[in-house]
């Protein structure tokens, strides 16, 4: 009867668990994705994105630095190897060079992959804690560090996948145009390699004639 009562009387922000959808609304209507869908993005906007990218390399969020309820998540957390998502945060924190354009330009189809990095980072962090928290939970340790996670991965798969393999493949034609070109090295072994086969396929033609 007692737990009954202080059930009732418990603030709604307590004993509300917040659900993946509810979660899902949150993190799209942050500032990061409200500025990715916004027409124009102003100099100072681009600042903030600037300095949140920065700060991805010290910001894994409450969730992470006391494992939600854990008292002893935090213990000797130097000692350990990076995990994954501080090791993306940390490489997504180099970009700070990055604008809102730059991420559209870059990744076209930019507003599906913001929904499925959105969705991925939910359930991550669902499974790992087999839910969301209440309202005031979500809102205190959730919240934030997916945010960053979302920020990060949108850096690294908007804008630095897409770069670095334009980059190989300008780098791979130009080194094919220079290593296959007439005089070139590959052209002098690939004609040489030529004149073998010509040879043998000539002896091979006359032994079964």
């Amino acid at each position: 009867m007692r737990r009954q009562i202080s059930n009732i009387m418990e603030p709604d922000y307590e004993s509300h668990i917040i659900s993946v959808e509810e979660g899902k609304t949150a993190i799209s209507t942050n500032w990061f994705c409200n500025q990715m869908r916004a027409r124009q993005n102003s100099f100072e906007s681009n600042q903030r994105l600037a300095t949140s990218i920065l700060e991805l390399n010290n910001s894994g969020g409450f969730s992470n630095i006391i494992g939600r309820g854990n008292p002893g998540a935090g213990r000797g957390q130097n000692r350990n190897p990076p995990d994954e998502a501080t090791r993306l945060r940390n490489a997504a924190s180099n970009a700070t060079r990055v604008t809102f354009e730059s991420l559209r330009r870059n990744y076209p189809d930019w507003e599906t992959l913001l929904e499925r990095i959105i969705a991925e980072e939910l359930e991550r962090e669902r499974a790992k804690y087999d839910g969301l928290g209440s309202y005031r939970g979500f809102y205190t340790f959730v919240i934030g560090s997916v945010s960053n996670m979302v920020l990060a991965r949108a850096v690294l798969e908007m804008w630095a996948i897409p770069t670095l393999k334009r980059k190989l493949r300008s780098y791979a034609h130009s080194w094919v145009e220079q290593r296959f070109a007439p005089g070139g090295q590959g052209f002098e072994e690939s004609a040489a390699h030529f004149e073998e086969l010509l040879h043998c396929n000539d002896g091979c033609l006359e032994v079964v004639g």
